[in-house]
Parts: structure tokens; C-alpha cells; sequence
């Protein structure tokens, strides 16, 4: 069974709370299904529409909506949550009050005229509300994003909030030293189907205006967005440190948003370029701040002791950022303390690790002076699979005419490669290798012995040189 209402002129529209611009909250009275009933609802936006978000309060079952320009027929996305603009998570006291508030729903082009809600029933729904925010999208011919911030490790590339087209903030900004820094996404399906930087920042406009209109803040809740592209977006207005308003306790984090919706039902995960943007980002506000990532501290904010790299639902009762960003979350810990690792540390008297595809210990020398001329070289390494290493020494010492054969295996079976080697005048030798790539960020430890099969026993060129493998 199903049918099909178009609204009907007259219904309230009222400007949203705190006279923000650009946005409009439509009373569209309730639904009601029987189980297995499908209604469809049909609304006209105001203006010409970049998005459209819901609130409501019941059970709305499973609904889907879509936002289509005249003579479109747009995807209709499921409806979901979104959790960082949830009741338990901000509060009552805003213009939504206790209602749920659904992620937002974009047109690509910002022409949107028509949204369209199916609800499948069971579903009884006694206040509904449509929030339209209108199409406006960045500033035209504006430069590029901000680089010119550098410390001690460099800021990555971030578009201010001129390119976006930000409202001004109505509020004074506070500010809070950064010892947190938390992961949250923007619950929009819609936002993960955006294809140009163009539609990234007229996202984020978006979300201010959502922001300010649902929950009656200030500004936009999120320090930094970031797109699946890996476009970084200044967000909150006050620069360094701000405080912004993302997990309910905000002193101290540093909110970053990633557009998309990281777990069921429509499961995103993350991109490559987003998860490197927001590791870049980390990693400058580490660095800055003396955060580590690995790490957990006190959090001024929360009053308690949390992860220093955390999502959202660390903290909170809710699923942001979804189960994909929870997975990835030791990776990234990992990957921003990679970042900040300190580049090629020298490893006292045994060599210089080199910056480039190949790996390379430079004047390792010996601990001894053997007299016999042919041995071979083990090199033993915890972890790995024991590899071995011939040497042809001739002449009449170490030093003198080294040739390298064989080869040496790296990180287990299927990891061969062929080990080049030369000699020093002063009898060191210089070893070299193409790294593999299960060896990135990690810290291993070798032993190299020289065995004499005439003699019978081990010589120690090196004990427990310790090697980290610089990307």
C-alpha cells in the first residue's frame, strides 16, 4: 500500500533561531504507517536548495530521502542520524530541542527544488520538520589554501573559511590548550557522493548553517573538515586553538569532521587522501602542541583520562565516527607518530639510515680484526625469518677485494632481495638494500656475526643495532 501527499501551501515556515541567513525550518505536521505501509512525501523548497536535513520526533522507521532540481530524479539516500547533532550528545536547550536530527542531504549543483521522503512502516511521527538551506557555495576567484603556516612540523594545506563563504560567527571565540584530538564524521551520505572541491566547500557551508540553525551555536561546531578527496577546510572562526563545540566537553580537543558515513548502513571508508589529510593534520598539531599520539592524558574537557588520539564515541554515547574510522584509528595513531618520528636517526657507530628507496648502513665496521680469509656473514633479525649472507674475502685481509653473493631475505618468505656491498679503506663495509614494505614504520633490531667455518665460531661485527626505516 502506499500514497502520495504533495505539501500543501500554508504550512509554517519560521526563520531559524538566532536570525541565520540562508535557511528556513518548515512545519510539515506528522507520518504515520502501518507496518509494510509505504508513504511518500513530496515538499517545494523555498529557494533554490543546496541542502536539506530532518527533524523529527517518534519513530521514523526506515525512511529515504532526496533532493532533486526541477525534472531530476535524484538517488534517495537513507535517512540517518547525525550523531554529533544528537539530543544526548548536544542537549535540549536549542532550537531542535529533543527532536533527532537527520544528516544532511545536498544537491551536487546547489539547485535542489524538490525533496522527496519515502517512510516504510512501521513509523509513527508526530512532529516533522524540514530545514532548507539555500545554495551558496564558495567565493569566486579566491587563491588557494593556506600554507604559509610552518612549525616544527609543517601545517598541511587548509582553505580558509573566505573560500567556503562562511557567515560570520555571532559570538567571541574561547580558546583552550589543544592536548586531544578528536575524529567525528558528518553523518551524510550525500556528502561522499561530492566529486569537486567546488561541492566539498559548499558542504561544509552547509553544515555551518545546520549548526547555528539546529543547535543554535554560534558557528560551525568542527575545528577543521576534511573531504574524501583530502581537502582540509578551516572550520570554527578564531584561528589556533579555538575552542570549538564537537563532543560535548570541547576544552582541550581539537574536532576534525570527515564527510561521509563510516558505518552501516552505508559503511564509507575512508580514502587514502582523507586518512593521510587528517594524519598530515594531527601530526602538525602534535608537534605543535607535544602530543603524543600514542599516548592517553587527561583531557581538561571530559575530566578524565582519554586516548590522545580518539573518536568521537570514545567519549560519548554514540557510533561517530562509524565503525570503518574506528578500525583505522591504531593506524592512524601510528601513522602520525611516523610522522613525527625524528627523520633517519643515527645509530651510534654503526651507520646513517638514508632518506630514499633504498635502504642503506654506511661504515659498519668491524669489531675485531680475524685473520682467516673466507667466511660468511648471518645476519639474525627478532621477527624475521634467518637470512644468510656469503662473503669471499680476498687478499690478505678484511677490506681488501670484498665480493658480495647470495642474497638476504627481509620480512619472510616472499621478500628476496639481492644484497650490493663495498669496502671502506678502513675496512668498514657499506651494506645496501630496497627496503620492503612490511618493514615501514617499525623498529627492528639486528645482530651481525661473522662465522669462520674453518674456525668453528662467531665473531660480533654489531650488537643490537637498532635500524628505523625512514619513509
Amino acid at each position: 500500500m502506499s500514497s502520495s501527499i504533495v505539501l500543501v501551501a500554508g504550512l509554517a515556515l519560521s526563520s531559524p533561531s538566532g536570525g541565520v541567513e540562508g535557511a528556513v525550518v518548515e512545519r510539515v505536521g506528522g507520518v504515520v504507517a502501518a507496518p509494510g505501509e509505504v508513504v511518500e512525501r513530496t515538499f517545494e523548497a523555498p529557494f533554490p536548495a543546496h541542502a536539506v536535513g530532518l527533524w523529527w520526533g517518534g519513530a521514523l522507521g526506515a525512511a529515504r530521502l532526496s533532493l532533486a532540481a526541477e525534472g531530476e530524479v535524484a538517488f534517495p539516500y537513507s535517512v540517518a542520524e547525525d550523531h554529533d547533532q544528537a539530543p544526548e550528545v548536544v542537549g535540549t536547550d536549542r532550537p531542535a530541542g529533543a527532536l533527532r536530527v537527520g544528516a544532511l542531504v545536498v544537491h551536487p549543483n546547489g539547485e535542489g527544488t524538490t525533496a522527496r521522503l519515502t517512510v516504510v512502516g512501521p513509523a509513527r511521527v508526530d512532529d516533522l520538520r524540514l530545514v532548507w538551506i539555500a545554495a551558496d557555495g564558495p567565493a569566486a576567484a579566491l587563491a588557494g589554501p593556506d600554507v604559509t603556516h610552518v612549525g616544527s612540523y609543517p601545517k598541511p594545506p587548509v582553505y580558509p573559511r573566505s573560500f567556503w563563504g562562511a557567515d560570520s560567527p555571532v559570538c567571541s571565540p574561547t580558546y583552550c590548550a589543544t592536548t586531544h584530538l578528536a575524529v567525528h564524521h558528518s553523518a551524510s551520505a550525500s556528502h561522499w557522493s561530492s566529486t569537486t572541491l567546488a561541492q566539498c566547500a559548499a558542504n561544509v557551508k552547509g553544515m555551518q548553517v545546520y549548526h547555528m540553525v539546529t543547535n543554535g551555536w554560534c558557528d560551525l561546531g568542527y575545528n577543521y573538515v576534511v573531504c574524501r578527496h583530502g581537502d582540509i577546510f578551516e572550520g570554527r572562526a578564531g584561528g589556533d586553538d579555538v575552542k570549538g563545540a564537537h563532543d560535548g566537553f570541547n576544552c582541550g580537543s581539537m574536532g576534525v569532521c570527515t564527510m561521509g558515513y563510516f558505518h552501516p548502513p552505508h559503511g564509507h571508508v575512508p580514502t587514502a587522501a582523507m586518512f593521510d589529510a587528517l594524519a598530515e593534520l594531527f601530526a602538525w598539531k602534535a608537534a605543535q602542541q607535544g602530543i603524543d599520539p600514542l599516548g592517553s592524558s587527561f583531557y581538561a574537557g571530559y575530566g578524565g583520562v582519554v586516548t590522545n588520539v580518539y573518536g568521537h564515541g570514545d567519549v560519548k554515547a554514540t557510533a561517530c565516527p562509524g565503525d570503518q574510522w574506528f578500525s583505522q584509528l591504531p593506524a592512524l595513531r601510528l601513522a602520525v607518530d611516523g610522522k613525527l618520528s625524528p627523520a633517519c636517526p643515527t645509530p651510534t657507530k654503526y651507520g646513517t639510515p638514508q632518506v630514499s628507496s633504498t635502504f642503506q648502513l654506511t661504515d659498519i665496521h668491524w669489531a675485531g680484526s680475524p685473520s682467516f680469509t673466507t667466511n660468511d656473514l648471518v645476519l639474525t633479525g627478532t621477527g624475521f625469518k634467518p637470512a644468510s649472507f656469503g662473503w669471499l674475502v680476498a687478499g690478505g685481509g678484511i677490506g681488501n677485494n670484498v665480493q658480495p653473493f647470495g642474497t638476504i631475505l627481509v620480512a619472510g618468505p616472499g621478500y628476496t632481495r639481492t644484497l650490493a656491498g663495498t669496502t671502506s679503506a678502513a675496512g668498514g663495509i657499506a651494506l645496501s638494500w630496497p627496503i620492503a614494505a612490511p618493514m615501514v614504520g617499525a623498529t627492528h633490531h639486528f645482530q651481525w656475526v661473522v662465522r669462520d667455518p674453518g674456525w668453528g665460531g662467531n665473531l660480533t661485527l654489531s650488537q643490537g643495532l637498532a635500524v628505523t626505516y625512514c619513509p
